[in-house]
């Protein structure tokens, strides 16, 4: 098992988040026509990407908002394997994506979104955010989240805000290949 500095930890994760918001919030130039194209038929939109990020982190935020039994961090973030491997396969590496992933139906984006999902994105992304900052004392290994395959396979909420996190960055990489592909 992975042990890292709780705060270094998060200070990443703020990081990325923040990243990840100023890129959202640069897209607000750009028309719904041109976020709805697609590079083929089997890609997915720049809009249909921040779509799925909304309906990926609704599972981790719904199950996050009802917890509030947290005990103080002893300084330290636990990643087992199984955490590991969910954070790490998500992100991408060297310009590609290592591990390709199905995506699960009900994860699935609707076609033809405006706006309004980039708005959900960084109300979402916000969210997460001011929950690591009002977090960041708490123990965030005893506490356990079940991912979006189901009940069966759970995480502690540091691994849980990592896959998050870095599923998001995936998407971002995507957007940026379907906006160079576009434009």
């Amino acid at each position: 098992m992975a042990k890292i500095s709780q705060q270094e930890f998060l200070t990443s994760l703020e990081d990325e988040i923040s990243r990840q918001l100023d890129f959202a919030k640069n897209l607000e130039e750009y028309s719904d026509e041109t976020l709805n194209q697609k590079v083929d038929a089997k890609s997915w939109s720049v809009l249909e990407c921040f779509e799925h990020m909304n309906l990926s982190m609704i599972v981790y935020i719904d199950q996050l908002k009802t917890m509030n039994n947290f005990k103080p961090s002893n300084g330290l973030i636990k990643f087992g394997i199984k955490g590991k491997f969910f954070s790490e396969g998500m992100r991408p590496k060297n310009d590609k994506i290592a591990y390709k992933m199905k995506t699960f139906k009900k994860l699935t984006p609707a076609s033809h979104l405006d706006k309004q999902v980039i708005k959900s994105f960084l109300n979402h992304s916000k969210w997460v955010l001011d929950f690591i900052k009002a977090h960041k004392s708490h123990d965030l290994n005893s506490l356990r989240v079940k991912t979006a395959l189901g009940p069966l396979v759970k995480l502690n909420v540091a691994e849980a805000l990592s896959f998050v996190i870095t599923h998001n960055e995936r998407h971002v990489w995507q957007i940026k290949n379907v906006l160079k592909a576009i434009e």
